[in-house]
């Protein structure tokens, strides 16, 4: 049953936030080789093609978010048969809906004209890569209910296994087509491949470790059907209007600019979204916690993770969020090029202007998901969805895609301070002190950094290499940590209360006293 101790939530979160930095990592070193070795435009042309595709994804429907929410609910209260009712049921909605996405998929790649609006040379190869991604997300639908059962129960450091393992293969495989002289097909055909493969091991792995788990249509029934379609229709509301707020960027850009502005657009925004993924990672284990502690009654407890949880947050991604606006042009211009940064930087600042806002709220969000109450989550992401697509298309014009940039991040800031309100409110909250809680001292830690980097800009100048640039960065974040230390009374706690226990470990003590008796004797002989 998914456990709701503080060890599993935190392995669960450690689990999820590894595999999530692995794929940084691994983007990182990649996105710079597929950039030259694709060409900007082909890499641009696989930027609108995902962009697109995550439309389709929306088939999801919400019904992997419903299947996250029942199986906790039905593992912590012991109900075998509800279980199997919830994935069969699942499974079968989802087969049907996979078909469709595979159908509509096959329509976008060969209508009539130039698919979603490519130069004719490019025509055939988007045509390809659209059905090979077509493919694999109508496979994933189906196949997708395993991954979220396992991540109801519990089970994410597994997850966490299957996906490292994936990602190692995969990222040789492209490396191996880029040395041959292989181009965006190959690629998209490893990505289908790899991506069929990984939901069959999970699938796999799901029957042999939960425990009762079984296929049979008897357990797919109309009850099952309704209430999983109650709790999904918020959800995939909610899911459209986060396809609207971040995945129609590109298109507009697309649609307004050429190619190679949706590369620029496309790696200033990857940047700021990593920040938003490795947070989600680890905070998207609470769902089947809170789950599980709302079946209990335990709101108690749900309030605490709140608050605890946004400001452990804050500490978090403040020190990211000022690093990128004060050393990102620089990160770009070393990693990329100079002409990136100077298309790519401005955008990316404005979407990284809201992130320890929205990112602390990713809280509120897991609580919302757990307990069930989506109705007015939906209604305010639609409301931003819908502002976000209509400030861009106003600014995409005169200002480009830092234009495209600006309307995302307005409406998001009012998003989440409205999210915040409601949590507040739902968990009796007051919200100004909440937001001085959560964000009063990571900011008064985050000003010593700032004018670190001012001084050494204007002693030493920008830094123009890895190591410069790691310097400032190492520099920064170890006084933002310092200061951290000082100024939160639970940081100290903990840091505190571990070194005692370590200090009083009588294996760490051995550990620590053998160098040190090797030592003396060598220097006796």
């Amino acid at each position: 049953m998914p456990s709701t101790s503080r060890r599993s939530v935190v392995t669960n979160a450690a689990s999820n936030w590894l595999g999530f930095a692995a794929s940084v990592v691994v983007t990182f070193f990649m996105t710079p080789l597929l950039v030259h070795g694709l060409g900007e435009r082909e890499y641009g042309v696989w930027a609108l093609v995902e962009s697109v595709l995550a439309y389709l994804a929306l088939f999801d429907l919400g019904i992997g978010a419903a299947v996250v929410r029942y199986g906790a609910k039905f593992e912590a209260t012991k109900q075998p048969d509800e279980l199997n009712r919830v994935f069969n049921t699942s499974f079968a909605m989802f087969a049907a809906l996979g078909a469709l996405a595979m159908v509509i998929a096959i329509g976008l790649a060969f209508i009539p004209q130039n698919p979603l609006g490519v130069p004719p040379d490019l025509a055939n190869l988007t045509r390809w890569l659209i059905v090979l991604f077509g493919l694999n997300l109508a496979t994933a639908l189906p196949l997708g209910v395993y991954d979220s059962l396992l991540c109801a129960v519990g089970r994410f450091p597994l997850r966490t296994g299957v996906q490292l393992s994936v990602l190692g293969l995969r990222t040789v495989t492209f490396l191996i087509i880029l040395y041959n002289g292989g181009g965006l097909l190959a690629i998209g055909v490893a990505i289908t491949v790899f991506g069929i493969a990984q939901n069959l091991i999970l699938a796999s792995a799901a029957h042999l470790l939960v425990s009762g788990l079984r296929c049979s249509h008897r357990f797919v029934d109309r009850a099952t059907f309704q209430a999983i379609r109650g709790y999904s229709l918020w959800a995939f509301l909610i899911m459209i209007a986060g396809r609207l707020s971040f995945s129609t960027d590109a298109i507009v850009v697309g649609a307004n600019l050429s190619p190679e502005f949706i590369t620029y657009f496309a790696i200033g925004a990857r940047l700021t979204e990593y920040c938003k993924t490795a947070i989600r990672s680890a905070t998207t284990v609470l769902t089947p916690a809170i789950s599980a502690l709302e079946a209990k009654g335990d709101i108690d407890r749900v309030r605490r993770i709140f608050l605890t949880g946004s400001r452990c947050v804050a500490w978090v991604v403040i020190p990211v969020q000022f690093t990128l606006v004060c050393l990102g042009y620089e990160f770009l211009e070393i990693w990329i090029s100079r002409d990136v940064a100077d298309e790519a930087y401005l955008p990316m600042v404005c979407l990284a202007v809201p992130l320890s806002i929205t990112l602390s709220q990713s809280i509120a969000g897991r609580i919302f998901y757990g307990i069930g109450k989506l109705k007015w989550f939906a209604a305010a992401a639609v409301s931003e969805a819908i502002a976000n697509l209509g400030l861009s298309l106003i600014l995409v014009g005169p200002y480009g895609i830092t234009g495209v940039a600006i309307g995302t991040m307005v409406p998001n800031i009012l998003f989440s301070l409205s999210i915040a309100a409601a949590a507040c409110r739902f968990l009796g909250e007051g919200p100004a002190q909440y937001l001085v809680n959560t964000f009063s001292r990571p900011l008064i830690a985050a000003a010593l950094p700032l004018t670190l980097w001012s001084g050494m800009r204007e002693i030493f100048g920008a830094p123009s290499t890895w190591s410069e640039l790691a310097i400032f960065g190492v520099l920064g974040i170890s006084l933002f940590g310092l200061i951290g230390l000082l100024l939160e009374p639970s940081a100290r706690f903990v840091s505190a209360n571990w070194l005692w226990k370590s200090l009083n470990k009588p294996r760490l003590a051995a550990n620590v006293c053998e160098p040190l008796a090797e030592t003396s004797t060598s220097s006796g002989e």
